[in-house]
């Protein structure tokens, strides 16, 4: 090229922005990525529901057949029970309030937030939970003396599912970061417009 064409690109690009943001595939991302976090939370309280039913039906069914009425098991039994309740509750409390986000993408973006700072939310109760459930199904056994040998196995299956359920809660955070930073990217673009 020479110099003169090298200067007509340089003349024209000087009088245009050097980067154009298309709002529409802006607006369309931020739609996929908020119908990704509901999809997630939504599995999510699905799975804690079922999980916590099934699994309390399985302890009352366990004790109705053995005649056994360890405290322990009864009260995993009940806070499984509670559990699947208030995570019921608390979709619907989240359902009920995704109708306050406007359909802009910065309103989709917010949703999407929402959503994710409530998995996040979310997923640390379990993570909370589960530790009750542990130490109730560690008593559960010490109260009943003739399941020690399960012990051993339990501790390792517990071991890894709460090595899998933080490394999962890190991804979560990962990705509610990830839309606290297209957040701030996308309140600082007007500004640096001007």
């Amino acid at each position: 090229m020479e110099f003169k064409e090298l200067k007509k690109i340089w003349d024209t690009q000087n009088n245009k922005p050097m980067y154009v943001i298309d709002e529409t595939m802006m607006h369309w991302r931020v739609i996929k990525k908020k119908n990704s976090a509901a999809f997630r939370v939504n599995l999510a309280e699905f799975i804690g529901i079922g999980a916590n039913l099934f699994s309390a039906s399985i302890i009352a069914s366990a004790m109705l057949y053995k005649g056994n009425e360890n405290v322990f098991s009864f009260s995993m039994m009940i806070a499984m029970f509670a559990a699947a309740v208030l995570i019921g509750i608390s979709r619907f409390r989240r359902k009920k309030n995704e109708n306050r986000f406007d359909r802009s993408t910065m309103g989709e973006l917010k949703h999407a937030l929402a959503n994710a700072t409530y998995h996040v939310r979310f997923n640390t109760g379990l993570l909370i939970f589960a530790s009750l459930v542990v130490i109730l199904t560690v008593a559960s056994i010490f109260d009943t003396e003739n399941s020690l040998w399960l012990l051993p196995l339990i501790v390792v299956f517990f071991g890894v599912t709460g090595w899998g359920a933080r490394w999962e809660h890190r991804c979560f955070v990962r990705k509610k970061a990830e839309l606290e930073q297209l957040m701030i990217k996308l309140q600082e673009e007007p500004e640096s417009k001007t």
